[in-house]
């Protein structure tokens, strides 16, 4: 185990915590692409919203199956 400041019960923080939805989002302008065909989502989980399928287009010496869901919540 590693050494931390934290209990044990604090290491992990979950999306739905007020300081994950504290942090502010902000549009940096970058366009977004379609994620839907290269990500494998369980279909009894996947958001029906089209823009939750969009995010940045990876970078060139990333991963091309790599998208940012985050980044469609605009």
């Amino acid at each position: 185990m590693t050494d931390s400041p934290f209990p044990a019960d604090q290491r992990i923080v979950l999306i739905g915590d007020p300081r994950v939805r504290a942090v502010p989002v902000r549009d940096c302008g970058e366009p977004l692409v379609d994620c839907r065909g290269r990500l494998r989502v369980d279909p009894r989980r996947a958001d029906p919203a089209p823009a939750a399928a969009y995010g940045p287009a990876p970078e060139p010496h990333s991963d091309p199956h790599a998208c940012s869901p985050e980044a469609g919540e605009q």
